[in-house]
């Protein structure tokens, strides 16, 4: 069984959010983002399992650049903090409308 996963999740033409990233049984540690990408502060809303999401508080990436992967951690010096992303589902959010439909990679780990 592979301890590592990747689920994509799409923000559409001029959207905010993205779709539905199935995240079941894994954490988040990372987001890579494509060429497409306008470089704009992320936020994460998650479901824990209810159908409701809610905004993961404390996290904010600031402006990812297009390309690029970025970890989830504190911004602390070495060795770095990953918070603790867990849910049945997860979305994306722009700080503002993407420019073209933008295709996002969520880098898990399997929970044990």
């Amino acid at each position: 069984m592979d301890r590592y996963a990747f689920r994509t999740v799409t923000i559409a033409n001029g959207g905010v959010v993205s779709g539905d990233g199935d995240i079941l049984g894994h954490q988040v540690v990372g987001i890579a983002t494509d060429a497409a990408w306008d470089a704009q502060n992320v936020t994460f809303n998650v479901d824990p399992g209810d159908g409701t999401f809610r905004l993961v508080a404390g996290l904010t990436l600031t402006a990812p650049a297009a390309s690029q992967v970025t970890l989830l951690n504190t911004g602390a010096a070495a060795p770095y903090v990953v918070p603790i992303i867990v849910g049945s589902k997860i979305r994306v959010v722009s700080a503002v409308a993407q420019g073209g439909a933008t295709v996002i990679t969520l880098l898990l780990v399997k929970l044990p």
